[in-house]
């Protein structure tokens, strides 16, 4: 009886252990910023940077994007790209006084299936967003819904108050399955619409990538999570459904939007009469800085590119000149630090 019993035991024991290895293997992507290199080893940095742990971004750092090739035109199972996911952001904002634009923060299901598919020529973004300004999420097509009336609306917004003084941290989350796209904040189901005439292929057979897309912020992130379908986010099955009469997806926003270009360079330190700073060798003292130059059209529908200085210096990060006019447009300059 004795033998039973452990045989039992160990029968056990090697059940749970086989049942956490195969939980923990369901979480593809699970940063916390301990270095830019590690950053970069999995996303797209554009004008994000890393240090103590925490990613940054003003409101030029649009992009944060999973590592992709989309060689084929559509995204089609390359590295870093899933059909069915969940993932999840946790993250600060603030108003980047430099900017004029409306502030939002979205998570967006980048959908090829209706490019492979020949419905229309380019993927169609599918954004899970809170709009700043009028205190709500929404749910729709495109990169910004910022009104009630905004035509590519899917669903009825949702009035959560949230901080955005940047004190405040809390998560936006996402959940994708073929037919099916649920939303979260802090764990709380805010839309779970369902394509109930599949109409929008939603993980039909592309898989997707990644995608945060913001305007208008100064963004502090400690996590972003990625796993399989049901890791991050279980089935609901009482969940309310919220579905919308089909539409011509032809109709839907599918230009690129205007992004800015950014570089990091090194400038020469100058004093209130616009003198050179110079140390005590008589050599002339120089900053890192991140350059946003003027907005051009984006050929490319990932990410905006950029790079990180080969400065190791601790460097606190703040405005050294804003909103410079040349030919109309803006150039803004930001000392960083780059770790």
């Amino acid at each position: 009886m004795k033998k039973i019993i452990s045989a039992l035991l160990i029968l056990t024991m090697i059940f749970s252990v086989v049942c956490v290895s195969t939980s923990a293997a369901a979480i593809h992507v699970n940063m916390n910023f301990e270095s830019m290199e590690v950053f970069t080893s999995q996303f797209i940095a554009g004008a994000f940077y890393v240090e103590d742990n925490l990613l940054y971004g003003y409101a030029e750092a649009k992009a944060l994007q999973t590592q992709y090739d989309d060689s084929q035109g559509w995204f089609d199972d390359t590295a870093y790209t899933w059909l069915t996911y969940d993932a999840s952001i946790t993250l600060a904002i603030g108003d980047d006084e430099l900017s004029e634009t409306d502030r939002y923060v979205n998570l967006v299901y980048c959908n090829d299936n209706v490019v492979f598919e020949g419905r229309q020529e380019d993927r169609l973004m599918m954004s899970f967003g809170y709009d700043v300004q009028n205190g709500c999420f929404r749910f729709g097509t495109g990169w910004n819904i910022d009104s009630d009336e905004n035509e590519h609306n899917m669903l009825p917004s949702v009035a959560k108050e949230i901080n955005t003084d940047g004190e405040d941290f809390f998560t936006m989350g996402i959940s994708v399955k073929q037919g099916n796209i649920r939303c979260f904040y802090n764990d709380e189901l805010i839309f779970n619409f369902v394509d109930a005439n599949n109409e929008y292929l939603i993980a039909h057979e592309i898989t997707s990538p990644f995608l945060f897309w913001q305007d208008g912020n100064f963004i502090q992130i400690s996590n972003i999570t990625i796993g399989d379908h049901g890791a991050l986010y279980p089935e609901m099955p009482d969940a309310p459904i919220q579905t919308q009469a089909p539409v011509n997806t032809n109709a839907t926003e599918t230009t690129t939007p205007r992004v800015t270009t950014t570089k990091i360079s090194e400038v020469v330190l100058t004093d209130d009469k616009g003198n050179d700073v110079t140390d005590d060798k008589g050599n002339k003292v120089t900053e890192t800085v991140i350059i946003t130059e003027p907005p051009v059209a984006d050929t490319n529908t990932g990410a905006v590119q950029g790079g990180n200085s080969s400065n190791t210096g601790d460097v606190t990060f703040i405005v050294v000149a804003a909103m410079v006019a040349t030919l109309g447009c803006a150039l803004i300059v930001r000392k960083v630090s780059v770790k």
